[in-house]
């Protein structure tokens, strides 16, 4: 970076200082601050006189804060509200930016005092001698615009050398010739003259002329006497202006009274600089509270969410506890008779069901044992009817009516694909992972803890609304269309559709009920036998029920059985077995209780 540049940056720093000075009523929350932003740079842009525009200023003050601040692009707009502080400059370009403040501040200043000059009197009309002479002043000053660092101070102490040496020359021609003596000027009426100069605004003409007249007379004193240099600075000054003595006089004072405002002003700018000082620590403290409070409200925003999403985690956990604490059993578990009953009701309803079946009659119905070679479930069901495995052999239910007949069949579906069959729900199977888990929690919590906490998951999983109409649903639709295909050949071609439909929907809300005994059956804490009396067997009230009202024990016999029964035999505890029920030879086995097949004789 040249020199010049770096008296631009100073200088625009400066300007900027200038434009925010004063007391902090604005921040960084006002809804205008971008348009302040923009304001300030247009008035940036203003001072340099056209060289540059606001988007340039703009970037040569980023290029300054980029290098000065981290993350400079969220703090930016701080250096709209405290100016240069918010750099990290140095001391010596702090006090260059520093000097620059005053000499701006000291031209406001000098404008205001020479309106104000202009309008209590009148000021003369500047010759054409004095003009070129302001010009010449006026390139002088912008040539010291480009003059390296420190030559502010240089032409300082140029300055009073200069005024001190005029000052000393005149005092000695005043001893010499005794002659009228001028007035004498002081080193700070030369800095105050130099500081109206460089003002450029073409209207401190007596300044001007004051600097002209030490021009001329520095540069003939070398070839004249000291009373014909002071003698010729009086004339010299009365012929460009034309100014009397009496004047002379009144420049002097209005010259006195200019120090002394500027005296004024400055103590004025002190204490302005100061409370500055005072508010832009104040602001600049709110500011840091501020950026702490907002970090802070972020970390608690962060751990009330954190919070939230454990609160809903727990009370999911406490919701699947409370719905599983209702199947926890436990050795002492004073609800283990509920499935028990429950069981019992529905293969009440069952047998009521499959005793109720409706059959229209057939005109001519083919013999059993040539129907059977047609469907192979027909034939296995008339076996289980009759306890005879050759089809051959089935002449003892020839003399069962259509509707007796599909009764029966639909008994002995019940018991062989249902109850006697291997239930295992899918979700459940038996695997080397679900193994090794009941292997842990049978180490750690023993056997009894183990076969409760089976029994309860396998009765919270049959128990669910899901399982009922999913699976219970799609189990008894897949066994009612294998049965209708092996009853289909009793009702012969000519049946109509609407008949095979209602036998349909009838056949499978009833093995629905016996799919769900069949699951209740595995949590029970009582285990199963089928009752399934043979055609020919002799009718035992005790296991049997009829819908004939005259029987005789010991002397009636059973035509065919249509609906089983069950035999409850207390269960040891254990895991949950998905094996068919067990035979368990009748009469011989005490049982718990027993429900009643349904027979026809």
């Amino acid at each position: 970076m040249t020199e010049e540049q770096d008296f631009d940056q100073i200088q625009l720093l400066a300007y900027l200082d200038a434009l925010i000075r004063g007391s902090k009523q604005r921040s960084l929350q006002d809804k205008d601050q971008e348009e302040h932003m923009q304001d300030v740079l247009a008035k940036l842009a203003a001072k340099t006189n056209g060289k540059a525009t606001a988007e340039d200023v703009r970037a040569q003050l980023w290029q300054l804060f980029r290098s000065r601040r981290r993350w400079p692009e969220h703090n930016f707009p701080l250096l709209f509200h405290h100016g240069s502080s918010e750099l990290y400059l140095d001391r010596e370009t702090t006090r260059f930016v520093e000097e620059q403040l005053s000499v701006i501040i000291l031209q406001d200043a000098l404008k205001d005092t020479q309106r104000s000059q202009r309008s209590r009197s009148a000021v003369p009309i500047p010759s054409a001698e004095s003009a070129r002479t302001t010009r010449l002043s006026k390139k002088k000053l912008e040539g010291v615009k480009k003059l390296p660092k420190g030559s502010f101070k240089k032409a300082r102490l140029a300055a009073r050398s200069s005024a001190e040496r005029y000052r000393n020359h005149t005092s000695r021609s005043q001893s010499k010739q005794a002659t009228t003596p001028l007035p004498t000027i002081e080193i700070d009426t030369i800095e105050a003259i130099d500081f109206a100069m460089t003002s450029s605004d073409g209207h401190s003409n007596l300044n001007c002329q004051m600097m002209s007249v030490m021009e001329s007379q520095h540069g003939q004193t070398a070839a004249k006497s000291d009373s014909e240099a002071t003698v010729e600075v009086t004339t010299t000054v009365a012929t460009q202006n034309n100014i009397q003595p009496t004047q002379i006089a009144t420049n002097n004072d209005c010259c006195n009274e200019l120090v002394s405002e500027l005296a004024r002003y400055k103590n004025r700018w002190k204490e302005a600089e100061l409370q500055c000082t005072i508010l832009s620590d104040a602001d600049r403290h709110l500011e840091s509270m501020f950026a702490r409070v907002r970090v802070e409200d972020a970390n608690l925003l962060r751990e009330l969410r954190k919070s939230a999403a454990e609160i809903v985690i727990l009370k999911r956990k406490l919701a699947d506890r409370m719905a599983l604490e209702p199947y926890v059993l436990t050795v002492q578990d004073i609800d283990h008779s509920t499935i028990a009953l429950q069981i019992r009701s529905l293969l009440t309803d069952l047998n009521d069901g499959v005793s109720s079946i409706p059959a229209r009659t057939v005109a001519q119905r083919p013999l059993l044992h040539k129907l059977c070679e047609q469907s192979g479930d027909l034939k296995d069901l008339s076996s289980v009817v009759s306890g005879q495995t050759d089809h051959k052999d089935l002449d003892i239910l020839s003399g069962l009516t259509l509707q007796e007949l599909i009764q029966a069949l639909t008994g002995a579906a019940i018991r062989h694909w249902i109850f006697e069959s291997d239930f295992q729900i899918q979700s459940l199977l038996i695997g080397p992972l679900l193994q090794r888990y009941r292997d842990q929690i049978a180490a750690l919590h023993g056997d009894q803890i183990l076969f409760s906490l089976d029994r309860s998951v396998h009765r919270s999983l049959i128990e669910e609304h899901d399982f009922t109409d999913t699976t219970v649903w799609t189990m008894a639709s897949k066994r009612c269309e294998r049965l209708i295909r092996a009853l289909r050949p009793l009702y012969g071609d000519q049946v109509r559709p609407k008949v095979i439909k209602q036998l349909r929907i009838r056949l499978e809300s009833i093995l629905q009920v016996a799919i769900r005994i069949r699951f209740l059956s595995l949590v029970s804490t009582e285990e199963y036998e089928c009752i399934w009396p043979l055609p020919g067997s002799q009718f035992d009230s005790k296991e049997m029920v009829t819908q004939d009202a005259r029987v005789a024990e010991g002397r009636t016999r059973v035509k065919a059985p249509i609906a089983p029964g069950l035999r409850a035999y207390p269960r040891k505890l254990g895991l949950v077995s998905n094996n068919g029920f067990e035979t368990r030879g009748g009469r011989d086995a005490i049982s718990g209780h027993v429900v009643q097949a349904t027979v026809l004789i």
